[in-house]
């Protein structure tokens, strides 16, 4: 069997001053497994018309911009926050942005493929992801 996949899922509200430090923890991993970074920016549609919420909005614009200009790992970025793209209804929150981020990928992973989701503001030791794809190897089931 082929070494797993790491798959990290990172749902981001209003995170542009915390996300930054965790995107630097993961690119300086210390991972001979694979790995692929996906980042849920995410909000209320309906953010854009109440004025106490439409600060989260423009930082959501400005943590989207950072993430398009941020070279140091290849992201892939799921835009719910830009006006017409955010949640509608009762479906939002991290609950959500959560669901989204696994159903996307699971597009792509393969059964014996890991999932880790991480908050925008945990930090981890350069060994994280390389101990957990160690102890699946030691553990399959």
């Amino acid at each position: 069997m082929a070494s797993p996949r790491i798959y990290v899922a990172i749902p981001a509200m209003d995170e542009l001053q915390e996300l930054p430090s965790t995107l630097l923890d993961l690119a300086t991993q210390q991972c001979q497994t694979l790995f692929e970074t996906y980042i849920c920016v995410n909000q209320p549609d309906a953010y854009w018309q109440e004025d106490e919420k439409c600060a989260v909005c423009h930082r959501n614009q400005e943590l989207l911009s950072y993430l398009k200009s941020f070279s140091a790992l290849p992201l892939h970025v799921l835009d719910y926050a830009s006006p017409g793209k955010g949640w509608k209804g009762k479906n939002h929150g991290v609950g959500w942005a959560r669901k989204v981020l696994f159903e996307k990928i699971l597009e792509e992973a393969l059964n014996e493929d890991i999932i880790v989701s991480l908050d925008a503001d945990t930090r981890v030791k350069p060994n994280y992801l390389q101990s957990i794809a160690d102890n699946f190897a030691e553990h399959p089931d």
